[in-house]
């Protein structure tokens, strides 16, 4: 592609190009038609010379830069964006259609309609420029070109600023002289300072200041009232200003310069910089006061403002500062972009593709973000779109199809559609196959070089052959023998190697579906994995005794028993040719190995740092896995730091990549090392090798729970076993389309600035209206406000919805999005809680520190060191100045004020709990010893205190504990059985009552079932106990029992209303919500899958379901209503913490916790 485009060209099937405005000394200006918008621009490309170096190319992006980060003025032309296109960075700006000042001055348009009509137009002009010239002095920009070519006018009279920084960006002609009319630094002679002149002199001790621009302003407008150029040299101004006031201007339709604007330009044109005017504002100013007194009228208009660039027009800068290399801005612009509005489909698409790509979100976060703003949004069919896009790029033809299709007639930009569906059109993409008709369930999976056939066994001892292209059982092979272990097959799919948890390894004809002979040996029994070459001569297999055999099926040899090295195998991969092999380590030891599998010698050892350490879920598991690709030239090690690539030939590290996996149960590897996919209780995910992207994540509901993965030779197909039996042979994505970016309609800063004056007009009276008590009125304000285009989530707004909210009946809920996140491992799913009634909330991470931060502003406080690891929820006090930690056998208070742990001084502390108000907390310990601790005393202690008083309530461990909230009861479980029955036995617990004061048991109650929660209703009469077997509800005193409430099968949480009146419990598959008083169950939901956790707005309206499916459920509890489905998380949800006001929600997933906030809609 030409660096210079020619006129009637159409770029990128986007940009046509009508004409060429001019070509200078910074290159050439055109006037393109944006096809999707139907707006023309102006496009500045640099000369080739000037960014044929790298120095010069970083010099120009440099320079535009500064333009980019300008921002909307009314009298400064807007920089669309900068977009690198051809190899060469352009600036996209407005157009403005009336031409430049220099034209209007030498063709006389500026002084039709006669002197006085030419004399207004001349210091209206001069007013509107010295406007836009202050706006840039206000950001710290000088222009350093101020000339009449580089002030543009509309055809209604307003004038506009333009080529911001690209001055500083020209270079010299070929022959290295300067362009004509500029210095070698690319300031314009005619129109230069004393100061740009003696740096053009080679003076190095001279800063340019605002000053520079308003000697350069004068002399424009001293051009306007002379008619032509004034001087050839610009630090000639005030002698070209004499030879004007002692002649007058040559041309009869040039107004004569009035006293008053002369002797403004006479202080302009001191040489001295602090004589000079230091603020254009005040000039224009007096240029304003002129206009009254020589026109006759008053100066017709308004002092602007400065337009604040919404979502859209952040999205554009940041695009254009990544473009020009700025990374760090250009995220910072997105993220403003995101708090302006956290729906703008532009810049959720443009931040959320570049995270994704940067492997810092996956696929699925991504597009439950645009799912999410497209339908609050509005803007359905650019949702559509955008969504259409990002299932391209993660090769999910299907679905994008589905979308691009039937966006394209009403498309706003209908080039990249048009592309995105050639795509579709050149390769429509392959769907995936279930195979489906084992009785047992399916334990090994083998699958060809191409993915047609594959060979799978099950438990009961079936072998069964595939065809993958039609879905049929081609063959049983047999249908006795133990439990199959394992399978491969050859690259044809001629040979099948079987292994079985008893009996030797089975070779088999899968053509004629017979046996082959294998040869014998002492071969232990016990096969735990087998691999057979590409061309079917050699097999391997690994035993359960660590033992390698070495099978060569084309000479009937067999080598073995050979020391794998590895107590279990994850990993056992056969070279083409089969002569080498090589293994991978299971049970948290990834060590690869490469072995010569005809001598059967271990050729090289490819392990992590030494230093490395499991990389460790969030309570107590670890991941730490790997793989070997088919045809053995990669592996892949996954630990705790980077995921790392391995050339296994070499023994070289191809690459080292952070990740985010945190949870595996199979793993396989695409033969050219490309991709990683991952089998968990998650959806299968494709992951990149070389940047740790997340490409596809395999949602289909299909591809949960993968346990046996299996990977095709040519790396087109993987085939897994999921938890439901089914066999899925899923095509793997190949990252061939790239999405473009969304560029957004430029706004004109008048418009923005209209809309922002309304905005803050409806703000102010509804305001005004909430402080008079008129809330259902100040809602109508906020409401108009929130319909002014690019300002429904803005915060202010947010905020003042929020707090009108509070004198309102929650009805249910308009959006949510996420604000902030953060990897961390948390000591528990729930160590995390609100303090009181704030945004402000504390998650204890793993091992020993807590992280104390604002959801409001995404602002960490601070980090706190303890000296304990979080277990369960904080319990936080009244006043929130402390918090009591629940440990592993330990607890202890946090001090928020001073960051001090306070332990208490007992052993093995099982259970806590605290009273309501806070000052009181019974905890129960692995002895039977029940203790009382009030806080206050505790918070009064450096680093240990102990307990307040304290009995023996059990002869066991205790489990549970509950106080109620006068202090009055305890209540506590303990397994009460003899010591051997601890494992055997679930219906050993004893549940007793306590009378705090004396320690005195009220009652007991044995042959409870274990592993029960406790807690007291709010009115500390009555206890209820929840496990497995449902809600039992005692009286405190007596022990009396009240109710039961057959709940849902393993009640994972029960969450009770402030004010008592609701109670929800839920487990698998079911919300039950019921009157904690009298039990009457009140409502029942099914909710699809396992419910870890619940959370329950304040005024017990709403609940919130975290799902072991990844998603987060929103109830109606008055209607029993499913409202909505959060989804785009990670991996399973184990924990949720809402603040009391409901906006913030915390969504803990493994090792991962999110910030949503959440904005409700209300009656009054």
């Amino acid at each position: 592609m030409s660096a210079v485009w020619q006129p009637g060209e159409v770029v990128l099937d986007l940009y046509e190009v009508l004409d060429e405005v001019r070509s200078g000394g910074m290159g050439t200006v055109q006037r393109v038609r944006h096809l999707g918008w139907n707006v023309d621009l102006a496009v500045k490309t640099p000369r080739p010379e000037q960014v044929a170096s790298e120095s010069g190319r970083r010099r120009f992006e440099a320079e535009a830069g500064t333009w980019v980060g300008l921002g909307l003025h009314p009298h400064t032309v807007n920089c669309a964006y900068v977009r690198t296109v051809g190899g060469v960075p352009r600036v996209f700006a407005e157009w403005v259609d009336g031409g430049d000042l220099a034209e209007a001055v030498a063709r006389g348009r500026l002084y039709d309609g006669g002197p006085r009509a030419a004399l207004a137009r001349v210091l209206d002009v001069a007013v509107q420029t010295a406007w836009g010239l202050q706006h840039a002095h206000a950001t710290g920009l000088v222009h350093q070109d101020v000339k009449p070519a580089n002030i543009m006018l509309e055809p209604d009279g307003v004038a506009k600023v333009t080529d911001f920084g690209l001055a500083g960006a020209r270079t010299p002609d070929a022959d290295g002289t300067p362009a004509p009319g500029v210095t070698f630094r690319g300031r314009t002679r005619p129109y230069c300072s004393p100061e740009q002149a003696l740096a053009a002199a080679g003076r190095r001790d001279i800063r340019l200041t605002p000053a520079t621009d308003v000697w350069s302003w004068a002399l424009t407008v001293l051009e306007m009232f002379t008619g032509r150029r004034p001087t050839d040299y610009g630090q000639a101004a005030a002698e070209a200003l004499d030879g004007l006031l002692a002649g007058g201007p040559q041309d009869p339709r040039v107004p004569p310069l009035p006293p008053a604007v002369a002797g403004l330009l006479r202080q302009c044109f001191m040489t001295s910089v602090p004589a000079r005017p230091s603020r254009l504002d005040e000039v224009a100013g007096v240029m304003s006061e002129v206009y009254g007194d020589v026109v006759g009228t008053p100066y017709p208009r308004p002092v602007p403002e400065a337009a604040a660039l919404l979502a859209d027009g952040l999205s554009n800068q940041a695009l254009s500062l990544l473009d020009l290399g700025r990374t760090e801005e250009a995220e910072e612009r997105w993220r403003e972009a995101m708090t302006a509005d956290p729906h703008s489909l532009t810049a959720t698409f443009n931040f959320g593709l570049h995270r994704w790509r940067g492997a810092r979100k996956t696929d699925a976060e991504l597009l439950a973000e645009l799912t999410s703003a497209r339908e609050i949004g509005g803007d359905d069919a650019l949702g559509a779109r955008l969504i259409g896009l990002v299932h391209l790029e993660r090769d999910d033809r299907e679905r994008a199809a589905e979308l691009l299709r039937p966006a394209a007639p009403g498309e706003p930009e209908p080039a990249e559609t048009a592309e995105a569906l050639a795509e579709l059109a050149r390769d429509p993409g392959a769907r995936p196959v279930v195979l489906a008709g084992h009785e047992g369930v399916v334990s090994a999976v083998g699958v060809t070089a191409d993915g047609g056939l594959v060979l799978s066994g099950d438990y009961d001892g079936v072998l069964r052959l595939w065809e993958v292209g039609s879905g049929r059982c081609l063959r049983e092979l047999t249908s006795e023998g133990s439990h199959v272990t394992a399978v491969a097959v050859d690259g044809q799919g001629r040979i099948g190697l079987v292994g079985r948890e008893q009996g030797p390894p089975e070779a088999w004809d899968l053509a004629g579906g017979e046996r082959l002979p294998l040869p014998a040996g002492p071969v232990a029994e016990g096969v735990t994995m087998v691999a057979l070459s590409a061309d079917g001569s050699v097999g391997a297999t690994a035993h359960a005794d660590g033992a390698l055999w070495f099978w060569h099926l084309g000479t009937g040899g067999l080598l073995g028993p050979v020391p794998s090295g590895t107590e279990r195998m994850a990993a056992l991969e056969l070279g083409d040719g089969g002569d080498i092999a090589a293994t991978a380590g299971s049970l948290g030891e990834t060590t690869i190995r490469l072995w010569d599998a005809g001598a059967g010698a271990c050729r090289a050892v490819l392990t992590e740092p030494r230093q490395s350490e499991p990389y460790r879920s969030a309570w107590g598991g670890f991941v730490r896995k790997a793989a070997v690709a088919p045809g053995v030239r990669y592996a892949l090690q996954i630990w705790q730091g980077p995921m790392v690539l391995w050339e296994v030939m070499t023994g070289r590290v191809a690459t080292q990549v952070p990740h985010d996996v945190t949870d595996v149960s199979a793993l396989a590897l695409t033969p050219d090392g490309s991709l990683a996919v991952v089998g968990s209780g998650s959806p299968l995910r494709a992951v990149q090798t070389s940047t740790g992207r997340c490409l596809r994540t395999f949602d289909d509901g299909m591809s949960v729970h993968t346990f046996h993965l299996a990977v095709s030779g040519d790396g087109s197909r993987a085939v897994l076993v999921a938890a439901d039996g089914r066999i899925r042979v899923q095509p793997l994505p190949v990252p061939r389309y790239r999405a473009p970016w969304a560029y957004a309609r430029p706004r004109a800063a008048g418009e923005l600035t209209d809309h922002a004056g309304r905005f803050r007009a409806a703000m102010r009276e509804g305001e005004r209206l909430f402080e008079e008590g008129r809330y259902a009125r100040s809602a109508a304000c906020l409401r108009t406000a929130r319909a002014v285009p690019g300002h429904a989530r803005n915060p202010d707004l947010l905020h003042a919805w929020g707090t009108l909210g509070q004198h309102g009946r929650r009805t249910g809920l308009r959006g949510a999005w996420q604000t902030f996140d953060f990897t961390g491992r948390l000591g528990s799913p729930s160590a995390m809680a609100f303090i009181g009634d704030t945004s402000v909330f504390l998650a204890g991470l793993f091992p020993d520190r807590f992280l104390l931060c604002d959801a409001a502003n995404a602002r960490q406080n601070r980090m706190i060191a303890a000296m304990v690891t979080a277990a369960a929820a904080p319990l936080m006090t009244s006043d929130g100045a402390a918090a009591i930690v629940p440990g592993q056998l330990e607890a202890a208070l946090l001090d928020l004020t001073d960051d001090r742990t306070v332990m208490l001084e007992r052993d093995d502390i099982r259970a806590v709990a605290l009273t309501d108000d806070r000052a009181w907390l019974l905890t129960g310990e692995d002895s039977g010893m029940l203790c009382l601790w009030d806080v206050e005393d505790v918070r009064r202690q450096r680093q240990y205190a102990d307990p307040s008083s304290g009995f023996r309530g059990h002869q066991g461990p205790v489990g549970a504990v509950a106080i109620s909230p006068d202090r009055r009861y305890g209540v506590s479980n303990a397994f009460a059985g003899a010591a051997e029955d601890r494992r055997r036995r679930t219906d050993l617990d004893e549940l007793c009552g306590w009378d705090l004061a004396s320690g005195r048991c009220l009652w007991r109650h044995t042959g409870r079932p274990g592993g029960a929660h406790l807690r007291f209703a709010p009115d500390g009469r009555s206890l209820l106990e929840y496990g497995q077997f449902g809600v039992h509800a005692y009286d405190a005193a007596s022990g009396r029992r009240i109710y039961t409430v057959e709940g849902p099968y393993n009640i994972s949480t029960l969450r009770i209303t402030a004010d008592g009146r609701r109670a929800v419990i839920a487990g698998f598959g079911t919300l039950v919500v019921f009157d904690p008083a009298t039990g009457r169950v009140l409502r029942e939901m099914p909710d699809p899958g396992l419910v870890n956790t619940v959370a329950l707005t304040s005024d017990g309206r709403f609940a919130l379901s975290g799902l072991a499916d990844e998603d987060v459920h929103l109830w109606d509890l008055d209607q029993g209503q499913r409202l909505q489905v959060l989804e785009g998380h990670r991996g399973q949800v184990f924990g949720l913490a809402l603040s009391a006001d409901a906006r913030r929600l915390l969504v803990a997933e493994l090792d991962y916790v999110r910030c949503l906030e959440l904005e409700w809609d209300y009656e009054w």
